[in-house]
């Protein structure tokens, strides 16, 4: 296309900076587009008269426009490295941002350092020892935070390779390659629990395992979880499950008879054994210790003041005595074998009581328990029974003397109320008799009751007294000073007044002491325990109950 006018009068500005500027979109019969090569340029209308000019264009703008993008568009260039790896390329960009950096081929120069591949400290060279310092320290805390950054984002996929062009003024510029993820067509097996089997077949020995989920595999072995997917995290049968490693389908033919890995998996975790980590292991010596501990605190009291102890002060005991707490092979065995957990906490917690009775007898004894006895018999074939029972509290054991005492003997209509407080390794023995006392099958019978399984109090500590024994053989139906364990001890005397038996009061002397027993606290708290279900206090335990504890018993709504 030819435009009327000069070439060089209206379009070098250089050469005619005098002459009058001139719009180029309204020059003769044609309007000027701005667009980016000579070819778009179209001949269009005139304007009509009554239409507005168009804006005037700033020429010296528009090229000022231009060389800010070119500057940009070179330092743009010049931040990325041609032929670098994406490694290079992340320290150059981390680098960038405290220090002036630019490319030199495939090395990094930071002021007077050169940092060349692989991009280490130890690769830092430069004439000034103090700039080779900072650019040594910061490259290492970079490095630092990019490892961190890769660890976090991680997914586990392979690389691909990709390179990024920038198209600029129709000019192709290679930057950078980058890596991206992608998935794979694998499945990680992680925090898994390994149960494994092995088996002799043709004279060689096979060992198979399978992957499940952790604490699935005790439950599915109690019958508590029955669905096999929740169990297993593979139904596959591997030869090792770490590697990845299964087993062949001939191996597991000749070893199962079958080739299904179904059944074959139902058989491993039924009979295999299963592999303890050591995490599960701490676990479990954790709970056994804890265990161990809460039943000692319920068996045992302070032989000095016949109070309970607290659990810190049982564990420090235990640290003291050197008492190992096993967590071996029973505990293991029943895991393997598909039982319920043997509970070898008690059976330790036993042994633990008797060695803290031997190596600590002056803090820590066993507590005692309370037990009533109720007697249909007569009068002389009680006595009998009476002294037999004496006799056992009077025993001694085999490793450490254990002592009983009567708290009160007496009469209810035609029946014999016998209460004893003893050790808890006693009460086997008095039960024993009692079945003894009346054959099997007959209408009468001598039945026992446990009161309290601990006693605590500043008696409840029993001791060997001499005088206990002389008292208790002198009158077999009455209950000494020395022997009463509270005030609520009956008296030996015939009945003659009301009895209280929510406090357990077998007899007052009058009809107005049973009535002011009836408005006292002691029993008001008796009927408050009665309806939760708890047994009563006698008249000690209720003596020695703080006050704000009566406050909270006599509140509880009814």
């Amino acid at each position: 296309m030819h435009l009327p006018l000069d070439k060089d009068k209206y379009f070098s500005l250089e050469a005619h900076s005098s002459l009058p500027r001139v719009d180029l979109r309204f020059v003769e019969n044609h309007t000027a587009i701005v667009t980016d090569t000579i070819r778009d340029i179209k001949a269009l209308k005139p304007p009509a008269a009554t239409e507005a000019p168009l804006p005037h264009i700033d020429l010296k703008a528009l090229q000022a426009q231009m060389t800010d993008a070119e500057h940009n568009f070179q330092d743009t260039r010049e931040r990325y490295g041609v032929g670098v790896t994406q490694l290079a390329q992340n320290v150059f960009d981390a680098m960038s941002k405290t220090m002036p950096c630019r490319w030199d081929g495939q090395d990094i120069l930071c002021y007077t350092v050169r940092i060349k591949s692989p991009y280490q400290a130890a690769n830092c060279s430069g004439p000034n020892s103090s700039e080779l310092d900072r650019v040594k320290k910061v490259l290492d805390l970079e490095r630092f935070k990019m490892e961190k950054d890769n660890k976090r984002h991680s997914t586990g996929g392979t690389h691909s390779v990709i390179i990024v062009t920038t198209v600029a003024g129709g000019v192709v510029f290679p930057c950078y390659a980058k890596m991206i993820n992608q998935p794979v067509g694998q499945k990680r097996l992680t925090n898994i629990a390994i149960v494994s089997m092995k088996k002799k077949c043709k004279k060689k020995e096979y060992k198979f395992e399978i992957a499940c989920y952790p604490n699935k595999v005790v439950n599915s072995r109690q019958g508590i979880e029955t669905d096999l997917d929740e169990v297993l995290q593979s139904e596959a049968v591997y030869t090792n499950v770490s590697r990845g490693d299964r087993a062949l389908a001939k191996d597991l033919k000749a070893c199962f008879g079958t080739a299904d890995q179904k059944e074959i998996c139902k058989e491993i975790l039924m009979h295999g054994t299963l592999q303890i980590t050591g995490t599960e292991r701490e676990f479990f010596y954790e709970s056994r210790t804890n265990e161990i501990v809460t039943q000692l605190a319920e068996m045992c009291i302070d032989s000095r003041t016949g109070y309970p102890l607290t659990k810190d002060q049982i564990s420090s005991a235990l640290q003291e005595i050197n008492f190992q707490v096993r967590v071996g092979t029973q505990t293991m065995t029943a895991l393997n074998k598909g039982k319920k957990e043997v509970n070898e906490a008690k059976v330790q917690a036993r042994e633990a009581m008797k060695a803290l009775e031997e190596k600590m007898p002056d803090r820590i004894v066993r507590a005692s328990m309370r037990v009533r006895i109720v007697h249909p018999g007569e009068d002389d074939k009680f006595d009998n029974f009476l002294a037999e029972v004496k006799e056992i509290l009077n025993s001694e054991g085999e490793t450490s003397p254990v002592f009983g005492k009567v708290d009160s003997v007496c009469e209810d209509a035609d029946r014999h109320i016998l209460q004893v407080t003893c050790h808890p390794s006693l009460y086997r023995p008095i039960d024993q008799l009692c079945k003894k006392e009346y054959p099997k099958g007959s209408k009468s019978a001598v039945t026992t009751q446990i009161v309290s399984s601990r006693v605590t109090g500043p008696e409840a500590a029993l001791r060997p007294v001499a005088s206990r024994r002389g008292a208790a053989a002198s009158n077999p139906r009455s209950s000494s000073p020395e022997s009463s364990v509270g005030s609520n001890a009956a008296p030996t005397v015939a009945r003659k007044g009301p009895q209280c038996r929510t406090c357990n009061v077998q007899q007052f002397d009058s009809t107005k002491e049973f009535r002011e027993h009836v408005k006292s606290e002691w029993h008001l708290i008796n009927m408050k325990r009665e309806l939760k279900h708890l047994p009563p206090l006698d008249h000690l335990e209720f003596e020695m109950l703080p006050p704000e504890v009566r406050e909270n018993f006599k509140a509880v709504d009814s």
